[in-house]
């Protein structure tokens, strides 16, 4: 399985894919149904409703997006964000409503792996119950801020209730991978259509991640 992760969708940075850019890319999703893979979004920033949505409706494709349970409404105000104006409850209930599946991407976007394990439960813990409370359901997947995660991380994230975790590493998601160490192939501005077809077909964002794979083999 490959997942993609998108963060935005527009032309303000690196991590803003264009509107344009976009619609090509899930057109040629939508032309090569053998394909396996998932759309995820992180941050919860406004424009997913309002450009990406449609269009991802447009082409009949599903999408999962992660929230910042504790900035819900807010701004993506936290170390390294795009200041951007994230969606608020009632938003996110219509998406729901929609499709839309909603995971959590941490509580005020902290990484994880910095916390002691205590504050790293409580945070968790509370993430999930807050966008339970707020929506109706709990999720079932966490996307680790900034990608962050260890063993304690994915301990912290199974006892927490969550089914399964997304890294920000690439490369294609298999067996060995294990549920909370699930990887995903980061999708940028710079991507041109030739960039994009070779990250769904291959999984992979970078060479790093092709040489760490590669020396696992035996």
């Amino acid at each position: 399985m490959i997942t993609l992760l998108y963060h935005r969708i527009g032309t303000d940075d690196h991590l803003a894919v264009h509107p344009q850019r976009f619609r090509w890319q899930m057109a040629w999703l939508a032309q090569h149904p053998t394909v396996t893979y998932e759309l995820t979004f992180d941050d919860g920033t406004i424009d997913f409703a309002n450009t990406a949505w449609p269009i991802l409706m447009e082409y009949g494709l599903s999408a999962t997006l992660f929230v910042v349970a504790g900035k819900v409404g807010g701004r993506a105000d936290w170390s390294g964000g795009s200041g951007a104006p994230l969606l608020d409850w009632g938003d996110l209930a219509h998406l729901a409503a929609q499709g839309v599946t909603i995971g959590a991407h941490g509580l005020h976007h902290r990484p994880l792996d910095q916390l002691p394990p205590a504050e790293q439960m409580n945070s968790l813990r509370t993430a999930r119950d807050r966008l339970a409370s707020q929506l109706g359901l709990a999720p079932a997947g966490l996307a680790y801020p900034y990608g962050r995660h260890d063993a304690q991380v994915c301990a912290s994230a199974a006892e927490a209730g969550f089914t399964h975790g997304y890294t920000a590493r690439s490369g294609p998601s298999v067996r060995s991978t294990g549920p909370y160490r699930l990887r995903r192939t980061l999708i940028t501005a710079d991507d041109t259509p030739v960039c994009f077809v070779l990250k769904v077909r291959s999984g992979y964002a970078d060479l790093t991640d092709i040489r760490m794979d590669l020396r696992r083999l035996p």
